[in-house]
């Protein structure tokens, strides 16, 4: 499972498979093909940074979303950090995080 799930994340960022993954969308979303690429478009730009390359987490974005949600009023101040959220043993052991 593990390892499944790493290559999931690899295979999304593997710009061969984007046709495909494009398709998953639009099945799964019951939406067009315009739609779905659209939908993939900024997980494809690497300079975004948006989809991770293994399935790791970035904490300090995760931070910056909590504070963000925050700041307009969809969770309740003060906003606790990350690490409440998120347990990353099983990344560690996966050796992904």
């Amino acid at each position: 499972m593990v390892r499944g799930f790493a290559a999931s994340y690899e295979f999304m960022n593997d710009p061969k498979n984007r046709a495909e993954v494009t398709g998953i969308l639009k099945e799964s979303l019951k939406v067009s093909d315009e739609i779905a690429r659209q939908l993939f478009a900024p997980y494809t730009e690497p300079d975004k940074n948006v989809l991770p390359k293994r399935g790791e987490l970035d904490l300090k974005a995760f931070d910056r979303v909590l504070k963000l949600m925050g700041e307009v009023g969809a969770i309740p101040t003060p906003v606790a950090p990350a690490e409440r959220f998120i347990d990353l043993r099983y990344l560690k052991t996966a050796r992904i995080q």
